[in-house]
């Protein structure tokens, strides 16, 4: 959370630098169900739409419980239009086979 709102601020590239550093740690890459949906916000602030969608695609793909939230998400807004994230909404409505 300290790095998005740092990334708004005037430490933005340090922001981006201290955040690469912690998502390539193995207990965060390797742990999307933990991890994954709330990485996204954070590309969102920093401006990368694909980088956030890959992250929300490994959230949906770990059955990460947040990616229950992507369509009220008030950071994911700027997402809402893009074609990757009209789909994960759709798996979001769709049923699993169990």
């Amino acid at each position: 959370m300290q790095t998005q709102v740092e990334a708004l601020g005037e430490k933005r590239v340090e922001a981006i630098e201290k955040f690469n550093r912690a998502i390539s740690d193995n207990s965060v890459k390797n742990n999307p169900q933990a991890y994954a949906y709330e990485i996204a916000p954070a590309f969102v602030a920093f401006g990368d739409k694909q980088k956030a969608l890959d992250w929300l695609e490994k959230a949906e793909a770990a059955n990460n419980h947040s990616f229950n939230f992507i369509e009220v998400d008030p950071r994911l807004d700027s997402l809402h239009a893009e074609p990757r994230f009209e789909a994960l909404s759709k798996k979001l409505r769709t049923p699993r086979n169990k």
